[in-house]
């Protein structure tokens, strides 16, 4: 019988666990990516323009939460790489390491022969008479192929088009330096420059960390519309990482019986029990620059050190940016200040510019808050109508990360080889439906915990513990989620050599990743 082909388009994390995915379930699989290297941003191909990994950049999560369930990852695997830096705290891996994990897993799947590097995909466009997807690609000698293939799994990454909303506004007339933080090469880059950087997220809260702290900078200033409650990748509480407490499954469980406010509340609570310092008017010299009361309005911030940073004066917190001419900015409170460099750490938007144009529109969706342009999809997966085409690693996500693209893989691999039902096409729609009402509630719901986004795609898998497996055994309600985990039901209904999956999980609970003392 003739294999099934499907196309994986991208060839990041989420790209080539989709490759490996299918693989093994028996398609013909051919994956995509226009970069020289497999790995998305985490290729460091110089050509991903909109990568936004700089050279000293290291990982928000701790490796052993962040990897592929069925490869573990252990920094001692790299020690005796040169090219790959030294991880920050024992747990979390620089940007080299995490190019080294990628290309160490392709290489044990044997994924290689199956991916076409420094080729394009122009445009994937469905036969209205077969169904089939037709994809057109141009490789590094510009010739043009289009194949033919049965599905498809669609996988560029969130980082594929930077959106700098103040560019051609708030700031159209700066004449100093203006970059989006997906340009950024080098903290080192700004030595002696007086630096400004837009926006309080994840990307703005660490960039503005790292200048203040390494970057050699006369002055660094981050510009806020609200100040988020700040987090560091490890609590100066019990030195125990971020993912510890931001990933257990009661969090999710919590989130699907409980309002809203009740939730966030509690999550409030959490916060502040692991990272008690946070900004103050003292510290920041404004009643307005501090964290608003209800953390769904506030939001998070990610970083290393930056309400210490802030107390230190190395860092300076100001309202948002009111206008600019030539070099000097104006804030909404009114003050002035000149800046060399301007460096937006403003978010992203999903490109699907290469897709047939009818499921552009039928997925395409705009956030009310943020104005990022999104996709509304099924459990972040599936579309409506079309049932040979699947999404994978483009939700807005929190928390470790990888684990969630791998189930998303497994997910579509039992849907199209039929071992697992198709939603019907009712839920489907209920479910795109949910994600909109979902985004709607408030600007705290422009982001999805990864962990939920897992759980979700899991528990379709049946491969979540139940509720009386959890009180049992309480580690599985209150305690970190290891990828390796979802492989332990899996496990022991599998006919071949075990690899046992639940020693390894055993391990992990029983020996928690503590952060090294060092900085």
């Amino acid at each position: 019988m003739e294999k099934k082909t499907a196309c994986v388009i991208g060839l990041g994390p989420a790209g080539l666990v989709a490759v490996k995915e299918l693989n093994a379930a028996g398609f013909d699989v051919v994956g995509y990516d226009a970069l020289s290297r497999i790995g998305g941003r985490w290729s460091l191909d110089p050509s991903y323009a909109t990568g936004g990994v700089w050279k000293e950049m290291y990982w928000n999560g701790e490796r052993r939460k962040c990897g592929y369930s069925d490869f573990p990852w252990h920094g001692e695997d790299y020690d005796e790489n040169d090219a790959v830096e030294k991880d920050l705290l024992g747990l979390f891996p620089h940007s080299t390491e995490a190019r080294a994990y990628l290309e160490a897993y392709a290489d044990h799947n044997n994924l290689k022969p199956l991916c076409r590097l420094n080729t394009r995909v122009l445009l994937a466009e469905r036969d209205q008479k077969t169904g089939r997807w037709n994809v057109t690609t141009k490789s590094g000698d510009d010739k043009e192929t289009t194949r033919v293939f049965d599905y498809l799994a669609v996988c560029p990454g969130r980082q594929a088009k930077a959106r700098n909303q103040l560019e051609g506004k708030e700031l159209a007339n700066y004449q100093g330096k203006l970059m989006h933080s997906s340009e950024l090469k080098s903290i080192r880059a700004f030595e002696g420059q007086r630096v400004l950087v837009v926006g309080a997220s994840a990307s703005g809260s660490d960039i503005s960390s790292h200048l203040a702290r390494e970057g050699g900078c006369s002055r660094v200033v981050n510009s806020v519309r609200r100040v988020p409650y700040h987090m560091d990748r490890v609590s100066p509480v019990n030195d125990l990482s971020l993912d510890d407490f931001l990933a257990p499954r009661l969090a999710v469980w919590l989130g699907r019986h409980f309002p809203d406010d009740v939730v966030n509340r509690g999550f409030k609570a959490l916060v502040l029990e692991n990272f008690p310092s946070q900004l103050t008017e003292e510290i920041t010299g404004s009643a307005e620059l501090v964290p608003d009361k209800d953390i769904r309005k506030a939001g998070l911030g990610l970083s290393s050190d930056y309400v210490s940073l802030a107390k230190e004066g190395k860092l300076t917190v100001k309202p948002a940016v009111q206008s600019a001419f030539g070099t000097t900015v104006r804030f909404a409170d009114e003050s002035t200040e000149e800046f060399d460099t301007i460096i937006c750490g403003t978010g992203y938007d999903v490109d699907m510019s290469f897709l047939d144009k009818e499921v552009q529109r039928r997925i395409q969706y705009t956030s009310p808050f943020t104005g990022a342009e999104e996709v509304a999809l099924y459990k972040h997966t599936l579309m409506p109508d079309y049932d040979n085409i699947a999404f994978l690693g483009l939700y807005n996500g929190a928390g470790p990360i990888y684990m969630s693209f791998e189930l998303q893989a497994r997910y579509i691999a039992k849907l199209w080889t039929g071992s697992l039902a198709y939603p019907s096409e009712r839920a489907i729609k209920a479910g795109v439906d949910k994600f909109k009402e979902y985004r709607e509630v408030g600007p705290h719901h422009a982001t999805e915990l990864s962990i939920d986004v897992a759980e979700t795609i899991a528990d379709e898998l049946k491969l979540t513990p139940s509720f009386l497996e959890a009180l049992l055994d309480r580690r599985l309600l209150t305690g970190a989620v290891y990828p390796c985990y979802y492989r332990i039901k899996d496990e022991v209904e599998s006919k071949g050599k075990p690899k046992n999956y639940q020693k390894l999980f055993d391990y992990y609970m029983e020996h928690p990743g503590k952060a090294a003392k060092e900085y």
